[in-house]
């Protein structure tokens, strides 16, 4: 088992850990103080005109990596691609591997080699994974393309689910959420805006008059000149 962790070092013992197959990687986080009140009021100005893009409280601590688990397995038993939970101590949760690559990742590479069509490509890929779960009635949390990443089995898996926007919004709201932050952190990625509307229009067709409608309006204001990429 090779352990890759994500924070500050910390002890495990073996037997905290159950018989995983041999070569299996398993990302361990360990709790973490919340995001700085200032960081977080600066991001919600910048952000005041998009209210769903705001920050979703972030309890930190042990209260993060309950939220975490608890979400990864209510999105599993929805059929959402996401880690599975392998164990989880007092101050730290183990997941397993997600996949190969970030989708941001995959996207700077790709822009990189000035491949425009390739970069069309798994940006609807990501637009087809975010339809998927909310198909399954599910929402995502910070769905930014670098909480993204391409299984092996070439599905799109979801990272990252420390804090729940269900707390503070309905359904239908943090769907447009995830929608929103989607397009805001690929937007520089695209040259040619028509084939990418016109795949956004496709992705979100099976989507409530309710999420179609909030959306565009985000998505009218992320368009504007103060847009930042996270």
């Amino acid at each position: 088992i090779r352990l890759s962790l994500v924070g500050s070092e910390m002890c495990i013992r073996d037997r905290d850990v159950p018989e995983l197959p041999a070569g299996e990687v398993i990302w361990v986080k360990r709790a973490e103080p919340p995001h700085p009140v200032s960081l977080i009021r600066l991001y919600n100005l910048v952000m005041a005109p998009v209210p769903l893009l705001r920050s979703v409280p972030n309890p930190g601590g042990t209260d993060a990596l309950d939220n975490e688990h608890r979400r990864l397995e209510s999105l599993a038993a929805q059929g959402v691609p996401v880690p599975r939970v392998v164990a989880q101590g007092a101050q730290w949760i183990a997941i397993s591997d997600a996949g190969t690559e970030p989708l941001q990742a995959r996207l700077d590479r790709l822009k990189a080699q000035g491949d425009e069509s390739g970069v069309l490509d798994v940006w609807t890929l990501g637009l087809h994974a975010i339809a998927d779960a909310h198909a399954r009635g599910a929402y995502l949390s910070q769905c930014f393309a670098r909480n993204m990443v391409m299984g092996t089995d070439d599905r799109v898996h979801f990272i990252d689910f420390e804090e729940d926007p269900g707390d503070v919004m309905t359904v239908p709201q943090a769907q447009v959420r995830d929608w929103a932050l989607y397009v805001h952190s690929t937007a520089f990625f695209l040259s040619d805006l028509r084939p990418a509307a016109q795949a956004m229009a496709a992705a979100i067709a099976s989507a409530s008059s309710e999420v179609r409608e909030s959306l565009i309006l985000s998505l009218i204001h992320i368009s504007e000149p103060t847009r930042l990429r996270r």
